[in-house]
């Protein structure tokens, strides 16, 4: 490399060849159509860069899956891309498959992603909803007690405002899961909302 650095070509060093060839684009007449092609290439990189970043990080094929409950076809994309459920993970918020199958009620591929993936069960999406936030309010009651099942401290994890799933549970007035939610984890009812409203205060407020 040294060599090459110092070394001459024609009479002239490698470092002076650069230089000139720098003033010939600097004072040619194609300089604009040259600008005008690194201005192209940088805003197309600035583009892929936005895009990246503004990326949902789910696949197509992924969100297919996950939304017809086809669990074979969540194998195939593993196979076909080993980091498919790596790369949602490194996101602290993201929509991830188990936010959408909690949401569908596809019980059997929700069970199967927390196997895989534990993490997801805590991830809250863009709007600050865990997957178990997204059961209760879509009415996937099955959804609820196998996720629960699965991780009693899920009843713990605080969504948008600081909302737990018990909070969500008492205001809506479901008997049934409340004695669920206080079986498994009897200890939430001391959780607060950022108004520092606990499942008691939210129970007198609705009656």
């Amino acid at each position: 490399m040294t060599q090459w650095l110092s070394g001459r070509h024609g009479g002239r060093s490698v470092v002076d060849g650069v230089m000139v060839r720098r003033e010939q684009l600097e004072t040619s007449e194609t300089e604009p159509v040259g600008l005008g092609r690194l201005d192209r290439r940088l805003e197309l990189e600035d583009l892929w860069l936005g895009a990246t970043i503004a990326s949902p990080r789910m696949d197509q094929s992924l969100r297919d899956a996950a939304e017809q409950g086809n669990i074979d076809a969540l194998y195939g994309l593993i196979r076909r891309d080993v980091k498919v459920l790596d790369r949602i993970d490194e996101l602290s918020f993201v929509e991830t498959p188990l936010h959408i199958v909690a949401s569908a009620g596809h019980t059997r591929f929700a069970l199967e992603i927390m196997r895989l993936k534990p993490s997801f069960s805590k991830k809250r999406n863009e709007d600050g909803f865990t997957p178990l936030h997204l059961a209760l309010q879509n009415n996937q009651t099955e959804v609820v007690r196998q996720l629960l099942d699965v991780d009693e401290n899920l009843d713990h994890v605080q969504g948008k405002e600081g909302v737990t799933p018990l909070h969500y549970v008492v205001q809506t007035g479901n008997l049934h899961l409340l004695v669920k939610f206080l079986y498994v984890c009897p200890k939430s009812i001391k959780d607060v909302t950022i108004r520092r409203d606990t499942a008691f205060h939210i129970a007198l407020e609705n009656n």
